[in-house]
């Protein structure tokens, strides 16, 4: 009878993983699918984003020197170091690319571009999958990313390219940190499983901080924010009290590691920045267009003068 049982129980088992592989593999299919007919316009025609030639110019010349990294960049006004006073970790993905594969410059940083949404768009999906333990609401969450003219507009509008890579590492930062929030909430004894979760919390966290400032300080204040919901989902009292202590704590020592281990580009970017600011006159003054709090969450367009990253391009 035992032997009958455990047969059972490592068919259903193998049923299991199996259902899972093959799920995913047509989830990622489909996202890639979908981000391909949405954004193909990135791979061909024209280069789209009103920045993407500053960025390509930025990067040929950091090619030139791969791998050396060049300190100064004497094509902006009379020079001044790029490497220090922008963020360009991002820009060597597509150098590199292009000294492995037959791709040129400008076909590597197209592609990268674009493989930046179904990227996200699979780690929500997996996201569902690991956190959630739905995929199919993963999956849901996967599709409907590529299909938010938004995703898009980073690149196709403003050519933000730093800002687009930057924000692959959101989803895995936000998923080792609930698991290392879990983890501290169910107060479990594996050390191991918490060591993983704060080393996978540190590093994605720096990696959005260093990549992007803005997108790490962005995380920052929305993981902040879900910390703090998240431990009032226990019941009134001292469980709840405990829980916003504990998870308090937890978020801090995410920040303060995750802060840490980006301050190696973060820290000589800011010190840079801060001396470069003394001789610097403001050139716009308090009438510079501004997004209004509905047209940035997409609820209304905004002003046509001014353009919106949510205007649709498809």
């Amino acid at each position: 009878m035992k032997t009958i049982k455990s047969l059972l129980s490592g068919v259903y088992f193998s049923s299991k993983i199996i259902f899972i592989v093959a799920y995913s593999l047509v989830a990622v299919i489909l996202i890639f699918a979908l981000s391909y007919f949405l954004g193909h316009q990135l791979l061909e025609g024209i280069m789209m984003g009103s920045d993407s030639s500053f960025a390509l110019t930025v990067m040929t010349h950091l090619a030139k020197w791969f791998p050396k990294i060049p300190l100064w960049y004497p094509y902006q006004g009379a020079g001044q170091s790029m490497t220090l006073g922008y963020y360009t970790l991002t820009y060597y993905v597509p150098i590199i690319l292009e000294r492995l594969t037959s791709l040129d410059l400008v076909q590597s940083m197209r592609l990268v571009a674009f493989l930046t949404v179904p990227t996200i768009g699979i780690e929500l999906y997996f996201y569902g999958l690991s956190r959630l333990k739905n995929p199919t609401i993963g999956l849901i969450a996967g599709l409907m990313y590529p299909l938010s003219s938004a995703s898009w507009a980073w690149m196709t509008h403003g050519g933000f390219y730093a800002m687009s890579l930057s924000l692959v590492f959101i989803v895995p930062a936000f998923t080792f940190l609930d698991w290392y929030l879990d983890l501290h909430l169910d107060k479990t004894k594996n050390q191991v499983k918490k060591k993983l979760a704060l080393a996978g919390s540190t590093i994605f966290v720096g990696l959005a901080i260093a990549n992007h400032l803005a997108v790490g300080t962005v995380f920052l204040l929305g993981a902040g924010i879900y910390t703090l919901i998240r431990s009032q989902l226990k019941p009134l009292g001292v469980a709840r009290v405990k829980a916003f202590l504990v998870s308090i704590l937890a978020f801090v020592i995410v920040v303060v590691l995750g802060v840490g281990f980006s301050s190696f580009y973060f820290l000589p970017q800011r010190h840079y920045s801060n001396q470069i600011a003394e001789d610097i006159i403001p050139v716009y003054g308090p009438d510079i267009p501004q997004f209004e709090l509905s047209a940035f969450l997409g609820i209304r367009r905004h002003d046509a003068m001014f353009d919106s990253i949510y205007q649709p391009m498809f």
